[in-house]
């Protein structure tokens, strides 16, 4: 399934997910992000989707650590049209976890700031 170099480029990469679709529908590609395989609940929905709805491997969608984001098609000529669908829906998701860690990152240093100092006590 994952070639050499897409093993590479998700290991290596800041985001990344693997790309399933059916190239005989319209339908939206299914985006698995690799970071939360580790979430039993979450790998095990991925590939419920994945055989019910009789996806297939498109790519790998990823960001990389110096900001460029790549893609890697599997063999097929239908992957193509599979993985142009889905770089909009993996741009929102990367989006939206960049937004997730700074809001997160804010929010710890305001209550950083809040804290008394201690030092002049």
């Amino acid at each position: 399934m994952l070639t050499p170099e897409m093993r590479e480029l998700v290991l290596n990469a800041e985001q990344s997910a693997l790309v399933f679709g059916r190239p005989d529908t319209d339908e939206k590609p299914l985006l698995v992000i690799f970071d939360e395989l580790t979430d039993a609940q979450y790998a095990s929905a991925a590939m419920q989707a994945v055989t019910s709805r009789k996806l297939t491997f498109a790519g790998i969608l990823a960001i990389m650590p110096d900001g460029k984001s790549l893609a890697k098609c599997s063999a097929s000529v239908e992957s193509i049209a599979i993985m142009i669908g889905a770089v909009s829906l993996f741009a929102r998701n990367a989006v939206e976890q960049i937004k997730a860690q700074q809001s997160d990152a804010v929010e710890w240093l305001e209550k950083l700031f809040a804290l008394p100092d201690e030092r002049t006590s």
